[in-house]
């Protein structure tokens, strides 16, 4: 990937949890999905999330999740998307890995010129789950897109290059990471 200032950089890894997508009219709730689901790059199966949205289901604004929050963390390791077997849990006292993203850059200076940023945290100060929304117009597919290239945009692969635990930095990563989402009209 080539990004718009010019800088280059490999994507291997790409995950992450999308949670509790809520949909909302004048404020109230219409629809609420309280599942978790893993997306992976890798897996394109995983980049279409299917909610029950009937024409009778009108909505003006959208929100989700992004990561595990606090306490589905603390009641432990689940089956489904949210199986450790899918590499996006740490521990019993570190939770879930929100989102996972490793490659390449010369701009890094590791070794194999690697960056792996693994953000998660689910106690505070190190609560990196992060809340997503959008005024939308109702219908019935809604398209969520991700541009890596914003978060890119705010990160110094030269100075941060990796983030393995809960973190303040890990919250930080985690709000850019927010802001890389845009509906598609």
């Amino acid at each position: 990937i080539v990004l718009a200032d010019g800088r280059s950089l490999t994507i291997e890894t790409f995950k992450f949890f999308v949670g509790h997508v809520t949909f909302f009219n004048a404020g109230q709730i219409v629809l609420h999905d309280n599942t978790y689901h893993l997306i992976d790059a890798t897996d394109p199966e995983s980049l279409t999330v299917l909610l029950a949205i009937t024409d009778e289901i009108k909505y003006d604004s959208v929100s989700f999740c992004l990561g595990v929050d606090s306490t589905t963390s603390v009641s432990g390791a689940f089956g489904g998307d949210l199986d450790p077997t899918n590499g996006m849990y740490w521990t019993w006292n570190s939770g879930y890995i929100n989102f996972k993203l490793e490659g390449t850059s010369p701009l890094c200076n590791t070794t194999k010129n690697a960056f792996n940023f693994h953000l998660g945290g689910y106690l505070v100060p190190y609560r990196s789950t992060q809340y997503v929304g959008f005024h939308v117009a109702s219908k019935k597919d809604l398209t969520i897109r991700i541009d890596l290239s914003n978060f890119f945009a705010e990160v110094d692969l030269a100075k941060d290059h990796t983030i393995m635990s809960p973190s303040l930095r890990a919250v930080e990563f985690s709000s850019i990471f927010a802001r890389s989402f845009q509906i598609v009209n």
